[in-house]
């Protein structure tokens, strides 16, 4: 899904590799966090951790030549296929049900963004959005990101 993202929203610049994958795993992380909180004995530091990271990681994509939409898209997509697939401690026979009810939300959510965003790329013809290229390159300088299209 992250490369589908990206694929509508910068749809000049070419992207390749695994970063939205990455992006995924961080969100499948999130996801994990949550559904484990009982059990983690550090919840601030954890938190932490995971808030650092997303903010060093995004900083980052915001320099030229990154694709930070792949990112922000496998992201989310990690959360929802984190939501749907990760398997569940269950702390009781209504958590359990709760948790039943969120996978089943999360796989036809999944499957809409998938149909959704490949609809729109096929049928897109010229997406415009004039604060989006704010999200793959912020000119931290003038002519920081000249030549992203």
């Amino acid at each position: 899904c992250g490369f589908m993202f990206s694929a509508i929203f910068s749809a000049q610049q070419l992207s390749n590799g695994s970063s939205a994958a990455i992006y995924g795993m961080l969100g499948v992380e999130t996801v994990d966090i949550f559904q484990t909180w009982q059990l983690i004995p550090n919840k601030c530091g954890t938190i932490f951790n995971l808030f650092i990271k997303l903010a060093i990681f995004l900083g980052i994509g915001t320099l030229p030549y990154i694709d930070n939409f792949a990112h922000v898209g496998g992201f989310f997509s990690g959360v929802v296929v984190g939501i749907w697939l990760l398997p569940y401690i269950v702390f009781g026979e209504m958590d359990g049900i709760r948790k039943k009810v969120f996978q089943f939300i999360f796989a036809i959510i999944l499957f809409v963004i998938i149909f959704v965003l490949l609809y729109t790329f096929y049928n897109n013809s010229g997406f415009v959005c004039s604060w989006c290229r704010y999200i793959n390159c912020v000119p931290y300088t003038s002519d920081m990101c000249a030549g992203q299209g």
